[in-house]
């Protein structure tokens, strides 16, 4: 694995456990005892293993490249470029704890190194500790102000603690020496609508649509900035790009849905509430928006299925009663309205509408009596209705 992929592997994956902190074999102490051809002196030699395990780390052989490592320290522990470079391959070896204390070792021969300062802020990164994260991207920015690397990492730092003008201060900067880094151009574009920059964020977005248009998160995040600019039918064309490059994220397919349902496209937005509902497994509000949108849009058969497959898979809520009840009424099946209004009322005795319906329910049963004694208790209500 690249050095470049580790780090990008970096951003991703969970603290590593506590590993043994890195001391050099005995075996190796004595391996390093040997002289390296052509070289008079153990520093000379140092360097020169150094040398070899940087052409190893070039090819990937992160393995080899420690060995020749240690062999190195182990001849000359004060080489700061010895363990740095072990730091390296700690990394893409995955050895998190063994790489911090690599760098941290290298930055006491020599603290004026701001790569090594970088790695040691991703290693802080990983460990959860983001303010020493910060102190160490700090330190490589003040010794290299054109360092981009190090410089973004720390506006997403500074992104997730919410220092918002820091943030974007730094990513500003960052795009100053390059207009061109796409994931600058993101963050930013996300951090500014985040904000209420609208304006500013669909900028950037656009930026970054236009170097990569099979970014399906900068179509995602564009169409909610639209949606926030009450821009639906662009909102929604962005998002439907972003379902086609990815059509296995709820998340956008939901903000698909919202887009149509704010255009009052009813029916579509109950089929994609539905996909919702697939693509998760487990999101019954979506398959219970679905029936509501199938109802208003005058599909009660749709909208049956999708209240039914809710009252299969949970415990039903009072507005599930009510909502089959409305669709058992337009089926003329009033029996059956009967019950669901009964069993939405036992579940929500402060809803004056359902209890009004059910009212109207115990008259046309002829059961009189109780449909007196709850219009009574209506009748005490603020928002009873004294027409």
């Amino acid at each position: 694995m690249s050095l470049h992929s580790t780090l990008t592997h970096c951003w991703s994956v969970a603290r590593p456990p506590a590993l043994r902190p890195h001391v050099v074999p005995t075996g190796l102490l004595l391996i390093g005892l040997f002289a390296v051809p052509g070289c008079s002196d153990q520093k000379q030699q140092a360097q020169s293993l150094v040398t070899q395990a940087v052409a190893l780390q070039k090819d990937d052989k992160h393995s080899d490249a420690a060995k020749l490592l240690d062999r190195a320290i182990a001849l000359n522990g004060e080489l700061p470029e010895a363990h740095f470079a072990r730091g390296v391959s700690n990394m893409s070896l995955r050895e998190y704890t063994i790489a911090e204390l690599s760098f941290r070792t290298s930055l006491e021969f020599n603290p004026k190194q701001p790569r090594a300062w970088w790695m040691l802020g991703t290693i802080y990164r990983l460990q959860e500790e983001p303010e020493q994260a910060v102190r160490a991207l700090t330190e490589a920015v003040n010794l290299e102000t054109g360092y981009t690397d190090a410089r973004f990492d720390r506006a997403c730092l500074l992104q997730i603690a919410g220092h918002d003008n820091n943030a974007i201060a730094d990513f500003d900067q960052v795009l100053q020496w390059n207009p061109n880094h796409i994931d600058a151009l993101f963050r930013r574009g996300v951090l500014n609508r985040r904000i209420g920059r609208f304006d500013s964020a669909g900028h950037d977005l656009s930026r970054v649509i236009r170097l990569n248009r099979q970014s399906e998160h900068a179509w995602y995040e564009r169409a909610i900035v639209r949606q926030l600019m009450n821009d639906f039918e662009r909102g929604l064309a962005d998002v439907t790009v972003a379902c086609r490059l990815d059509a296995e994220r709820p998340k956008f397919w939901r903000l698909r849905a919202e887009l149509q349902e704010s255009l009052g496209r009813h029916s579509d937005a109950a089929v994609d509430y539905g996909r919702v509902h697939k693509l998760t497994g487990s999101d019954l509000s979506a398959l219970r928006h679905s029936a509501v949108l199938f109802e208003k849009s005058g599909q009660p058969e749709r909208a049956m299925q999708a209240i039914e497959s809710v009252l299969n898979l949970d415990a039903p809520s009072a507005d599930d009663f009510a909502l089959r009840a409305r669709l058992y009424h337009s089926q003329g099946n009033l029996d059956a309205e009967g019950e669901d209004l009964e069993r939405s009322w036992q579940l929500n005795r402060e809803s004056t509408d359902t209890g009004l319906q059910l009212v109207h329910t115990r008259i046309r049963n002829r059961n009189l009596d109780r449909a007196l004694s709850l219009s009574a208790e209506l009748l005490t209500r603020d928002d009873a209705p004294h027409d």
